[in-house]
């Protein structure tokens, strides 16, 4: 799961679905965040109480995760995608 606070996105990473290459093209906009700089104190944070702080979510984290530990008008108020495989 990709957050950015700047731009008010929140990519949901699905496994085997190209997400990766996702994240690669969304890299630069991370580097432009101003709460980008913060996100790795606060991922070992968040990591040592099982990301229940909602910090940073892990990479494949599921959509319910967002929405259970993000305030519920912030959450509304962002743009949220992902990409699935068709079977």
């Amino acid at each position: 799961m990709l957050l950015s606070h700047r731009y008010n996105f929140l990519f949901v990473h699905v496994a085997k679905t190209g997400g990766t290459s996702v994240r690669a093209a969304l890299n630069p906009l991370r580097w432009r965040d101003p709460y980008y700089y913060l996100q790795f104190p606060a991922h070992k944070i968040s990591s040592l109480t099982g990301h229940k702080l909602g910090l940073k979510f892990p990479r494949h984290a599921h959509m319910i995760a967002a929405k259970e530990m993000l305030r519920a008008e912030y959450f509304e108020h962002l743009f949220k995608f992902a990409f699935v495989r068709n079977p």
